[in-house]
């Protein structure tokens, strides 16, 4: 038998409309040595009995589907990657699909450059409208080595180009030979940019193909545009952590207060979920929820030694009030932000 080439990985949770579509994409490749796991995150709708019909629907392919309770993004693409044996390694979201020689490029690209990891563009799409989404790293190819590819995880780091998991294809042992973390299930933001760095602390190399072979579907229903989570604060919190020791570890010019920034973003968008009135909280929950995040220790400490700056001014805004314990105006400006009402 083949070895398999590629393992893609595909989380699904309540997928139903759109998981076929997914499926089809990686159906027309034009490389096909590769498999599929689709791993069922607890859905409620029909995704069960999607994924197990799937294997019998493409027979052309090797599908494997897993099911597992509800554990979020991170867990899935775990316990995906768990029942894998590929070469390498890709995610691909349940509501998004592959160019069709998506496969081939990035085959070719690591038969050429022997790399570690390859990274690639995409396009977002609703219905038949396409824009850019990409990493825009170069203009052309680039191979990052050496200085470069310490380049590279300082970019990780200080910018929001390379959180995805779902723009690369990573070597399989650096992520089986890496740390994994642990009673994550929480994790409810950027768990893609989390779960990667240990696997770019592994890597030396990558290459960047500005080809776009990701299309990633802009669906307000989808995982990405979810308003309201409970653990967005505690996952905030969990993820500084993480950001400011691997900044460390790879001494990231201005890395602590990269961190801080993102921290203090993902803390003011937190108050906006909450703020939300699609939440459906009542206004003591709101208000006991802002109150939690005003005392607590680290945003107390974090906040002062932030001399950075914040891009928006609502950000600003909303953080100063909460550092200064004014709950029931910091809960105010968060549901009066325009970002809520657009």
């Amino acid at each position: 038998m083949e070895n398999i080439y590629f393992s893609i990985i595909i989380p699904a949770y309540n997928a139903e409309e759109y998981l076929y579509e997914c499926i089809d994409s990686l159906k027309n490749q034009t490389y096909k040595n590769f498999e599929v796991v689709v791993v069922d995150d607890g859905s409620k709708d029909n995704t069960p009995a999607m994924c197990d019909s799937l294997s019998v629907k493409y027979k052309e392919l090797r599908i494997t589907a897993v099911h597992q309770a509800n554990q979020r993004q991170i867990a899935a693409r775990m316990n995906g990657i768990d029942h894998s044996v590929g070469k390498y390694i890709m995610f691909l979201d349940a509501d998004d699909k592959l160019a069709e020689n998506t496969l081939d490029v990035i085959h070719k690209a690591i038969a050429k450059y022997d790399t570690d990891i390859v990274i690639y563009d995409g396009l977002r799409f609703s219905g038949d409208v396409m824009q850019p989404y990409g990493t825009h790293y170069s203009e052309d190819i680039l191979l990052l080595k050496e200085n470069a590819y310490t380049k590279f995880k300082e970019d990780v780091i200080s910018s929001t180009r390379f959180n995805t998991v779902w723009n690369k294809a990573f070597k399989r042992e650096l992520i089986t030979e890496s740390e994994r973390f642990k009673d994550v299930a929480f994790i409810s933001t950027e768990e893609d940019f989390l779960m990667q760095l240990p696997w770019i602390d592994k890597a030396s190399s990558a290459v960047y193909l500005p080809e776009d072979l990701y299309l990633y579907r802009l669906n307000t229903g989808s995982i990405t545009f979810q308003k309201f989570d409970s653990y967005s604060f505690k996952s905030a919190l969990y993820i500084f952590n993480v950001v400011m020791r691997y900044s460390k570890k790879w001494n990231i010019p201005n890395g602590e207060m990269i961190a801080r920034r993102r921290f203090l973003w993902r803390v003011a968008s937190s108050v906006r979920q909450f703020s939300n009135k699609e939440t459906k909280l009542s206004y003591k929950e709101k208000l006991e929820y802002i109150k939690d995040i005003s005392h607590n220790k680290i945003f107390r400490k974090e906040y002062p030694l932030f001399k950075g700056s914040l891009n928006s001014f609502m950000d600003k805004l909303i953080l100063k009030l909460l550092y200064c314990k004014y709950c029931k105006l910091t809960l105010f400006a968060a549901e009066h932000d325009p970002k809520l009402h657009r």
